[in-house]
């Protein structure tokens, strides 16, 4: 199988999983800023900046 081709090939593998959870991170955390904004211009906007 090519999946275990793959996961022998231990750097590719890293890096690709690496790409994807930065990838789905950094479009979860637009999506939350985003909706947080949206919902309410202030006190949780300022709380999300705290929360960094």
């Amino acid at each position: 199988m090519w999946f275990t081709k793959v996961v022998k090939d231990n750097n590719f593998f890293l890096l690709f999983l690496l790409l994807v959870t930065a990838a789905v991170a950094s479009v979860y955390i637009y999506l939350h800023k985003a909706k947080t904004i949206n919902a309410q211009m202030g006190e949780q906007v300022e709380v999300g900046i705290n929360g960094l």
